[in-house]
């Protein structure tokens, strides 16, 4: 899945952030029950995703 489909299928990120040559989208929140964090690499491929929260069963990307 590449960040576009990532946004088609969740919408923004709730905020962003550079981390090397990755970018770090953060999707919803602790308070909401569902913090999910996405690292995209400079061609927009998702590479990695890491979830907490008890909503956050059927997250995936």
């Amino acid at each position: 899945m590449n960040s576009f489909a990532l946004a088609a299928r969740y919408g923004t990120p709730a905020s962003y952030q550079h981390q090397d040559e990755y970018l770090q989208l953060n999707y919803g929140s602790e308070a909401a029950g569902c913090k999910v964090i996405v690292l995209v690499d400079q061609a927009q491929h998702v590479i990695g995703w890491t979830s907490s929260g008890a909503m956050c069963a059927n997250w995936a990307p």
